[in-house]
């Protein structure tokens, strides 16, 4: 529940303002549920993709009888691993327009299915190092906190 994925989404939701994630369901629930860190989601029915215009996903481990909703070149989706693509999502790459997190996955992809992605380094706001005089500090980077407590 609290892995890089998780993390992943929440960086790039509060990047651009966002606070609410659906996620896809049999049930249509009114209420939302804490995603963590501060964001909600809300189960929804794959009908829901029928409305919603250039949709984002960033995790599609599952719920592979849906793909042929996701058949449209205004799907944004993040593909984090190799394992992502099975012999169900394969077909439909060269339909998204795909993010990758990993210059490895974005190499991958172009060299096995000749699909271009756009690489967001993870996590891909350069947070300020500030040296406070306790430690020395040359540059400033990405700091990942993926496997730590963030409150926000």
């Amino acid at each position: 529940m609290y892995g890089g994925c998780l993390t992943f989404t929440v960086y790039l939701l509060y990047s651009l303002g966002k606070k609410l994630v659906f996620k896809i369901s049999k049930n249509h629930e009114k209420r939302t549920r804490d995603f963590g860190y501060g964001i909600e989601y809300q189960n929804v029915p794959l009908t829901v993709f029928d409305t919603v215009k250039n949709p984002f996903i960033t995790d599609m481990y599952r719920h592979f009888d849906s793909l042929k909703k996701l058949q449209r070149k205004d799907v944004a989706i993040v593909i984090h691993d190799p394992g992502e693509i099975s012999q169900y999502t394969e077909p439909y790459l060269k339909y998204w327009n795909i993010i990758t997190i990993r210059k490895s996955m974005q190499s991958f992809l172009q060299e096995h299915f000749g699909i271009e992605s756009q690489f967001l380094c993870h996590p891909f706001y350069p947070y300020p190092i500030i040296d406070s005089g306790q430690y020395h500090v040359e540059r400033k980077e990405a700091v990942s906190i993926s496997r730590a407590y963030l409150k926000i």
